[in-house]
């Protein structure tokens, strides 16, 4: 048995390889206890954050690129309606106890983005480009799906499944 090897030192190559895949599995499993329902689906998927994660990532991150958007619009009024329009739109989702928020914020450029924890924007350019209410609407929930499918959950697990595989690769 390798382990006999190892306490007399004489382990092989392989027997140090075997050593070194176990003790990286060790490390690294633990990370992967993310499986989830899909709130939409049904189905469990592998997710790399949980929900308390995704609104700490949102929590530190939102605040930097609503600020290099050049923050949000000073029309308190323009961003109240915004954020009343996604909060009357976020409750009938799948995931209703999620914080939305959504604002304007002031960059000229066409998008909306989302964090994963419910925080949303729509630049100034994209809103000067709608033409109705059913527009902005639409607009705020295709976001808000982002946020209820668990996107960047997924994606973090995907990467750590991708983390796992390089990793045995290397052993």
């Amino acid at each position: 048995m390798s382990h006999d090897r190892f306490f007399r030192r004489e382990m092989s190559r392989r027997d140090f390889l075997w050593l070194s895949g176990i003790a990286g599995a060790a490390v690294t499993l633990p990370q992967l206890s993310g499986c989830a329902t899909d709130p939409i689906t049904g189905q469990q998927v592998l997710v790399g954050l949980s929900e308390q994660d995704e609104i700490g990532i949102d929590r530190k991150h939102s605040p930097q690129q609503f600020s290099s958007d050049y923050g949000a619009v000073q029309d308190a009024e323009l961003n109240r309606y915004v954020n009343d329009l996604e909060l009357s739109l976020a409750k009938h989702t799948h995931r209703p106890d999620v914080p939305y928020s959504a604002r304007v914020v002031n960059a000229n450029y066409i998008n909306a983005y989302t964090f994963p924890g419910g925080s949303m924007a729509c630049t100034r350019g994209i809103m000067l480009d709608m033409d109705s209410e059913d527009e902005l609407a639409a607009l705020l929930g295709h976001e808000t799906g982002h946020v209820n499918a668990r996107h960047s959950a997924k994606q973090a697990g995907r990467t750590m499944m991708a983390q796992v595989g390089a990793t045995a690769v290397n052993v």
